[in-house]
């Protein structure tokens, strides 16, 4: 789990002048305490949530789940265009297959390089039938040397190889 996930929406909710229960109302949830245990470091919120989050805020993905970003930063250095919504997810079991035949890989070759105990998580993923978790979209891109963003935005088109 990103160790500065939770200090970093805490630092932009504060940045956007809102309390928790503002916020929680602005990014349409119900649960304010979900936001207080992400903010707390006690949960790691569901990838979905991050990108609504970056989407809503205008930053990168990679912003906040890297932890060599730092919390308090320019912000105009990390925005990204808003304006996709959170339901557009389902291109990244495509990306992940594209990068995966790119590099000559089968499910079973690629689930052994991220150490997943058999390839039916990717199988899934790249079905579009289950997202993958932040800590996964991370070895994702660091094995396949990609932004976490090309691999959840699919403002970012597939890259043919």
């Amino acid at each position: 789990m990103p160790q500065f996930l939770g200090d970093k929406i805490h630092y932009l909710r504060r940045r956007l002048h809102l309390t928790q229960a503002e916020f929680v109302h602005w990014l349409g949830l119900t649960s304010q305490a979900h936001i207080s245990n992400i903010e707390l470091g006690r949960r790691q919120p569901a990838i979905d949530l991050v990108l609504q989050i970056a989407e809503q805020v205008g930053v990168s993905v990679e912003y906040l789940v890297r932890d060599s970003f730092p919390v308090e930063v320019d912000l105009k250095s990390i925005q990204f265009p808003r304006g996709q919504a959170v339901s557009q997810l389902q291109l990244v079991g495509a990306k992940v297959r594209s990068l995966r035949q790119q590099h000559g890989l089968t499910q079973g070759e690629l689930a052994s390089q991220l150490e997943l105990a058999n390839h039916t998580h990717l199988s899934l993923i790249e079905s579009g039938k289950k997202l993958p978790s932040i800590d996964l979209i991370l070895r994702l891109a660091d094995l396949f040397h990609v932004s976490m963003d090309y691999l959840v935005r699919d403002s970012i088109p597939i890259e043919q190889g």
